[in-house]
């Protein structure tokens, strides 16, 4: 099993991350501590990107920083590898004869997989940190079930339909970070950028010098190196994804030749469908 790697954030972006949070703070502290709002207004127009457009500024739906055609081969890589992620699930899907509850599990997991991982390519695409950081969250959550669920097979039974209640996901990522060392470092960043916080927010403020800085509504990243960090940690996490469906489809394919030979007994209940390998 490969393990994720989080030394680009651990590591190469820690110092700066901190960095950037206190001189956050310290400018939050001086615009709370002064009474002179003209001095906020000539800061603003010395800072053209932090200001509002113009009434008669044409708005754009993209990011006024981050230039997505620098990453574009990264991105189609993305997209193609989308629709092969889940390609293995059609050993499964093809054949309707003995069509358990076990493999509506296995669907769920798969659609999740694909739409998440197509939002995360399109938000990076996009130039939308926030949004890209919270779908991949949910996509690297919906990998964790799996090495839960592995764990505890009795918890099955959460992931079929009409089930009233959901997994503690705190425990479902400790027990993929057992498996994937560095799994619960990259889920605390994305969760610190999805939830509301001052450790994920003010993605878009940059600061120039001690005391002048930028700030824009409209989401972007602050430099390609951080949408392509994205893109690492979603393409290491959807090889993962590829292989259990994979596997999976195996496991099931072959549970279902067996169910249908005259003498064999199915699978005792109670069993998980979903394969995680060693």
């Amino acid at each position: 099993m490969t393990s994720l790697r989080v030394e680009a954030f651990t590591m190469g972006r820690a110092s700066k991350k901190k960095q950037d949070r206190r001189r956050t703070r310290q400018a939050i502290q001086e615009l709370e501590g002064s009474a002179s709002k003209p001095r906020v207004e000539q800061f603003v127009a010395r800072n053209p990107v932090g200001s509002p457009p113009a009434s008669d500024e044409k708005e754009s739906q993209h990011s006024r920083v981050f230039d997505a055609a620098e990453i574009a081969d990264e991105l189609e890589i993305a997209r193609v590898s989308s629709l092969e992620m889940v390609r293995g699930s059609l050993g499964v899907l093809g054949d309707s004869r003995g069509f358990s509850l076990n493999h509506f599990a296995f669907l769920g997991f798969v659609e999740r997989a694909q739409a998440f991982h197509q939002g995360v390519v399109q938000m990076v695409e996009s130039g939308n940190p926030l949004a890209a950081a919270t779908l991949l969250r949910s996509f690297a959550e919906n990998l964790a079930v799996i090495y839960y669920v592995d764990k505890h097979p009795t918890e099955f039974q959460k992931l079929l339909p009409g089930a009233k209640h959901g997994l503690p996901m705190g425990k479902v990522v400790a027990a993929a970070e057992m498996r994937l060392p560095g799994f619960k470092g990259i889920h605390d960043h994305l969760s610190s950028m999805a939830h509301p916080s001052g450790a994920g927010a003010f993605q878009t403020m940059q600061f120039e010098g001690n005391r002048d800085w930028s700030w824009q509504s409209n989401p972007t990243f602050r430099s390609v190196d951080e949408a392509r960090e994205i893109l690492t940690w979603l393409g290491e996490m959807r090889e993962l994804c590829a292989r259990i469906i994979r596997e999976t489809a195996v496991v099931m394919r072959a549970a279902d030749v067996a169910q249908q030979a005259p003498g064999v007994t199915a699978s005792p209940p109670g069993g998980t469908a979903l394969a995680v390998d060693g």
